[in-house]
């Protein structure tokens, strides 16, 4: 009982139910969302979203895929989900509680 709880619970907030240790975000999630596609910059510097489903953010490489307002990134190390919006052009990024406003470029 208390496992089908858990189950419809991950459901309805979006998130994967499982995945194997192999899996990478992208395939877990589906496509990268191609709204996202190409490189964004700010002031802090630019992310760029490639469409074999690899990202560039801060200097690194990850596995991303996106959607329902989040990136998913993930390394060797580091697996995180970055929620995301697209409005008027701009994307804004909440990385550690900070929101880092990008503009296409």
């Amino acid at each position: 009982m208390r496992n089908s709880i858990l189950f419809v619970a991950l459901l309805s907030l979006g998130l994967p139910v499982a995945a194997s240790a192999g899996d990478t975000p992208r395939e877990i999630a589906g496509k990268p969302a191609e709204k996202l596609l190409g490189t964004w910059r700010s002031e802090q510097g630019a992310i760029t979203f490639r469409s074999d489903g690899i990202l560039v953010y801060k200097g690194r490489r990850y596995h991303y895929a996106a959607g329902n307002g989040a990136i998913q990134i993930k390394n060797r190390k580091v697996f995180r989900q970055l929620p995301y919006r697209i409005f008027d052009g701009k994307l804004t990024v909440t990385d550690n509680g900070v929101d880092t406003v990008y503009t296409r470029g």
